[in-house]
């Protein structure tokens, strides 16, 4: 068979094969990497408020546990504020406090490298805080709750309402591991937490 030479004119006039478009990508979650990240973070700050709390309201019990009638119901009620500093504490975390180099971060989202940031990638306010940290700090209101119901003493009225505290304890808590897998099967980066306060995460 002849190796005829293709005229130019022949050259000029063919249209070049289309290109194969690639099939877009199917939108998926956010990396594994990143949602480790956040979830440290977090789980690293209600640890430690967690921690501070628990210490403190054990020092309150061992100072007061001699002490009967009022001193008890004293040490409940004191305790009872504690868990209620730590609750308002796990609300305000992310607000546009300044604590040395942290610089509006908290601990766990200083060293995991995340910060909050607004719509126009600005600190964000403590109402948005509030609003965004809801449902993780619920569970930590509820004992605080607890303990001040506790410091009242009340027959029936009291054991009733711990009773309520404690399962709206387990259900916020429950609701926080809920928000943690709707943030891993998300394909925006942003929990709903994030969306009621209309706030986003970045990472550096």
């Amino acid at each position: 068979m002849s190796n005829t030479p293709v005229p130019e004119t022949l050259k000029k006039n063919q249209k070049p094969a289309p290109e194969t478009e690639a099939a877009p990508k199917p939108q998926t979650a956010f990396s594994e990497t990143m949602f480790f990240r956040r979830f440290v973070a977090t789980t690293a700050d209600y640890v430690i408020v967690s921690s501070i709390c628990t210490l403190s309201s054990l020092l309150v019990f061992l100072t007061f546990s001699g002490f009967n009638g009022d001193f008890f119901k004293l040490t409940f009620f004191i305790i009872g504020i504690i868990w209620g500093l730590g609750g308002i504490l796990l609300l305000i975390k992310d607000g546009p406090h300044s604590i040395t180099a942290f610089d509006c971060r908290t601990p766990g989202k200083y060293f995991l490298h995340v910060r909050v940031i607004d719509a126009q990638k600005h600190p964000i306010t403590y109402e948005m805080s509030i609003k965004r940290n809801l449902v993780v700090a619920s569970s930590i209101l509820c004992i605080a709750a607890s303990s001040l119901i506790k410091s009242f003493n009340l027959p029936v009225i009291t054991d009733i309402l711990l009773l309520i505290s404690a399962i709206a304890s387990l259900v916020c808590l429950g609701w926080t591991l809920y928000e943690s897998y709707l943030l891993y099967k998300s394909t925006d980066e942003r929990r709903p937490g994030d969306l009621r306060a209309n706030t986003f995460v970045e990472y550096y």
